[in-house]
């Protein structure tokens, strides 16, 4: 029990630690903190994922599956690859077991002794489900700015796969979760290939990934590279562009009616990443200077106009007031616009009146001079939707480039508590804080709006309200707007 007590204290301290390197944990641990994997939350080609539970937090622990050919040799390769995968993008490893027992088996009418081998991975508890069961529920009310941070996030990990020479060969929309801002993490690497220095391709008999999600060139030639990724990955952006799981691959992008030069932007990598033939498909570092480039220009959907600006003094709120359409037991996300049209680093804080309704975790920050900062609003999962309006305090204070520079992720959420709380004390004043309305609408509220005939739209339809001004039942559907 001593024992199992620092293995537990070690596992907790290597969560609040991101740089810390995973261990090895017995299965005696993993069996107590999975309740002897009594909850299943989720299943693959090469295992079941269960909920452990430890005292402060949660992890995922994957127990793969063990057949007759399973070999070691493949489950070192999938732990060198994920010890060498750290990114924001990719469900953080946090340790391992290996354990192999001898046990008593009846064979041929007699007793003999058999080897029983265990190999389990332990993983960051990811809270918000895939992004297939994401794209599966995606509704007219989902913000096209969501779907492209994941489209952004999903590029960023697969650049870091490639630059550390890994090849995923798996992704695939099951394989990306999504954490409680709706951060996407890249997944399951069983399949993965870690390419030695200046090797960019090999060759096998054995076709690696998931149908309707590998290369051409790997099915004809069996040839694997970093090009075999970057063509799952436009597979993986066209159904967030399209919103759905099952479509045209052929002529998928002739159903998309847009005007948002983002949107037209991912619909041409997607296309550029699906070629067939692979020396036309951009590097992840492409596509990653391409998305960067527009958004320098200016064509950023984030951006907002000085003339939406609440004041040049403060940070520039919007909106004012945050509506959620209520689902029941459904996470619901608003996006809150911040934008800084000043010459100063700001600090800012959100806080919730009612905190067991939302994610308040990690709703802080910093916004440096003449930029922007979008913060995605979470909502629990709820039997009945609020009684009444909700109220957020956001704070926000003027901040030197020195402060709050070295914080680390455990702590940061007190740290900017404490940096508000420091600044108040000296000078009340130097606290900006503005009051926002959170605001519930059940679904049938909606369907009583007087009905347009479809025909007359392409696809779906967008709202055109004022910038300030909370939404009024007298919605305006409009053609011109970015049909997602």
């Amino acid at each position: 029990m001593a024992d199992q007590a620092s293995e537990l204290e070690a596992l907790e301290l290597i969560l609040t630690d991101a740089n810390a390197e995973p261990t090895k944990l017995s299965y005696a641990l993993i069996k107590s903190i999975t309740t002897n994997f009594s909850q299943e939350i989720g299943l693959g080609g090469f295992g079941v994922v269960y909920l452990g539970v430890l005292r402060n937090e949660k992890v995922a622990v994957k127990k793969l599956f063990i057949e007759q050919d399973f070999s070691d040799e493949l489950f070192v390769d999938e732990v060198n690859c994920l010890v060498r995968a750290k990114h924001n993008n990719i469900v953080r490893f946090l340790d391992y077991c290996a354990d192999t027992q001898g046990e008593l088996v009846k064979f041929d009418g007699r007793h003999v002794m058999a080897e029983l081998r265990q190999r389990l991975l332990c993983f960051e508890y990811v809270p918000n489900g895939n992004l297939h069961d994401y794209i599966k529920g995606i509704s007219h009310g989902d913000e096209w700015q969501i779907r492209y941070k994941m489209i952004k996030g999903i590029c960023h990990g697969l650049q870091y796969l490639h630059k550390e020479r890994i090849t995923h060969l798996d992704l695939k929309p099951d394989n990306v979760l999504l954490d409680a801002y709706m951060e996407p993490k890249i997944t399951d690497f069983g399949l993965s290939r870690l390419f030695d220095e200046g090797q960019s391709r090999v060759f096998t008999k054995n076709v690696p990934g998931t149908r309707g999600y590998i290369a051409p060139e790997v099915i004809d030639k069996g040839e694997i590279s970093f090009k075999s990724d970057i063509f799952a990955l436009g597979i993986v952006v066209s159904k967030l562009l399209v919103g759905q799981n099952n479509y045209d691959i052929e002529n998928w992008h002739e159903s998309l009616d847009v005007d948002c030069t983002q949107a037209k932007s991912c619909i041409q990598i997607a296309q550029s990443c699906m070629e067939a033939d692979q020396h036309k498909r951009p590097t992840a570092e492409e596509i990653i200077k391409k998305l960067n480039e527009m958004e320098s220009l200016g064509s950023s959907i984030y951006r907002m106009s000085q003339e939406t600006a609440r004041s040049t003094e403060h940070l520039a709120i919007h909106p004012l007031e945050l509506r959620f359409l209520f689902e029941q037991n459904n996470l619901i996300t608003c996006a809150l616009y911040l934008r800084n049209n000043t010459d100063h680093r700001f600090a800012f804080r959100l806080v919730s009146g009612s905190p067991d309704r939302y994610f308040d975790k990690g709703l802080y920050g910093n916004i440096p001079p003449k930029s922007t900062y979008t913060l995605f609003v979470r909502m629990r999962g709820w039997q009945q939707p609020a009684p009444h309006k909700d109220e957020f305090v956001i704070q926000s204070s003027v901040m030197s480039d020195q402060e709050l520079k070295d914080i680390g992720q455990v702590r940061a959420d007190i740290d900017y508590c404490n940096f508000f709380s420091d600044v108040k004390e000296k000078n009340v004043h130097s606290v900006h804080e503005v009051t926002l309305q959170a605001v519930f609408e059940l679904q049938r509220e909606i369907i009583n709006v007087k009905i347009i005939p479809m025909e007359k739209f392409t696809k779906i339809f967008s709202m055109d309200v004022h910038p300030t001004k909370p939404c009024r039942r007298n919605w305006f559907m409009s053609k011109k707007a970015c049909h997602f």
